[in-house]
């Protein structure tokens, strides 16, 4: 395997394609020179312009409700469903339901969640006043019933209104960590608070699953030059 890295200029704009052509002859592997001719490997990368990052690894600032908490994942839990992770995707910490065996159901959520109280993890304000063409990445690590409900929503006036973007429709049974990329409507743009929120609830009598745990967010967005 030949590993190609990149290097990104500052300037660079956001939705350009970054492609590699290796010259002929480039790579001098046991006395033989590869390739025999030029190449260009299979596939692309985008980039994306970054206005809001958090790996939870130090001061995050997201407020959290119900059994939502930033801590280490170890494994935990399962059964129904697959246990928490055995650690964050990055780092050591990680925000997640129940990561430290909370309540009747330790490392599980809850039964009988209501809508009132719901498990809630609502980020600061982000400023995307000048951007278009936001997107939501992170990585996901969730196991839910069909009939117990995540979602993700978003506000665009600082958390009065919200609006959900996604929410299982099925069973979720995650067993390694996902990526996730998730495009907001530009109805929710030009705003300087714009806010994430991650949701929990409600939940029935039965099936207490381990729920969510999510690592490396980013917000991104073309910015507005005209």
């Amino acid at each position: 395997y030949l590993w190609v890295t990149y290097d990104i200029r500052p300037d660079a704009e956001h939705g350009n394609q970054l492609d590699i052509k290796i010259p002929a002859e480039a790579v001098l592997v046991n006395d033989t020179l590869y390739p025999d001719s030029e190449t260009s490997p299979h596939g692309s990368i985008t980039i994306y312009e970054t206005v809001y990052d958090e790996e939870f690894e130090g001061s995050h600032g997201w407020i959290l409700t119900g059994e939502f908490e930033v801590a280490t994942p170890d494994g935990m839990g399962g059964s129904p469903g697959n246990p928490n992770p055995d650690g964050a995707y990055r780092g050591s910490y990680a925000l997640g339901t129940d990561l430290t065996g909370l309540g009747s159901n330790p490392y599980h959520y809850e039964s009988g969640v209501n809508e009132a109280s719901s498990y809630t993890a609502t980020s600061p304000d982000m400023d995307v006043f000048y951007y278009k063409n936001i997107h939501l990445f992170f990585r996901r690590y969730l196991n839910i019933e069909v009939w117990d409900h995540a979602a993700i929503q978003v506000s665009s006036d600082g958390g009065n209104q919200w609006h959900t973007i996604w929410e299982n429709n099925s069973f979720v049974s995650d067993y390694e960590w996902e990526e996730e990329m998730i495009m907001i409507p530009n109805d929710f743009a030009r705003t300087d608070q714009f806010r994430v929120r991650y949701k929990l609830g409600p939940t029935d009598g039965y099936n207490n699953y381990t729920g969510w745990n999510i690592d490396d967010i980013y917000v991104t967005g073309e910015f507005i030059s005209k």
